[in-house]
């Protein structure tokens, strides 16, 4: 039984002042985080919020590139222009013209592209899509790189 003065408690977490409207919208989504985390409930996007005063600080100063983006993968911009420098700079100029670059080149794809698949970080469902439609051609135009140096044996310039 609970009286007055109780502290009440959920899954281990004290509950907040329930007057203290701020304190139970921090409680509610730390709570939910932890529920999706655990994958006990399913949440929809969470996208970015113009009136809450992080969010509006964040969106002034980068929003152009993480605005496309749920709140959870503000990162995946940075991720992205990673794997377009590891592929475009890095890997152009290291074990030029054999066949290992063609392989690292096309498992780093894959792994970006399963990467997409699951995580699909961008709140509009067409842009998800794009990207994933993107590094399958990626994929394939290395596919193809391979398949030519396996049937040549020579490098393919």
């Amino acid at each position: 039984a609970h009286f007055l003065g109780d502290d009440n408690y959920v899954q281990g977490n004290k509950l907040p002042d329930l007057e203290n409207s701020d304190a139970m919208k921090k409680f509610v989504f730390i709570m939910a985080h932890k529920l999706r985390k655990d994958q006990k409930i399913a949440l929809g996007v969470i996208e970015w919020d113009k009136n809450d005063k992080e969010h509006e600080k964040a969106i002034s100063r980068v929003g152009c590139f993480i605005c496309p983006y749920k709140v959870e993968f503000w990162y995946f911009e940075i991720v992205d222009y990673i794997k377009k420098f590891l592929l475009t700079s890095v890997l152009s100029f290291f074990m030029y013209g054999e066949a290992l670059q063609l392989y690292v080149g096309f498992m780093m794809l894959a792994t970006a592209l399963i990467i997409m698949v699951k995580e699909e970080p961008y709140c509009v469902r067409a842009l998800n899509g794009f990207h994933i439609y993107s590094n399958v051609i990626q994929n394939i135009t290395l596919l193809y790189g391979m398949c030519l140096k396996a049937d040549y044996g020579t490098a393919v310039r």
